[in-house]
């Protein structure tokens, strides 16, 4: 089975989405600079972990309960 292409989205449209699954933001700004550097799927999936100094991001973002 084919799986079809995602379609692609802007910054705010990324941080929309993580808003919409309960991040909360410290810093948008600094999420924003942050997922155009490393890349949304990189961070979220966690591609990056080993690469990138943990403090740059879980300082940017905590979830809701």
């Amino acid at each position: 089975m084919k799986k079809e292409p995602q379609e692609f989205t802007t910054i705010n449209q990324q941080i929309d989405l993580l808003k919409s699954r309960n991040l909360i933001f410290k810093s948008e700004k600094n999420a924003k600079i942050i997922l155009e550097s490393y890349g949304y799927y990189e961070i979220i999936n966690g591609y990056k972990n080993f690469y990138v100094e943990k403090t740059n991001i879980c300082s940017l973002i905590t979830t809701s309960h």
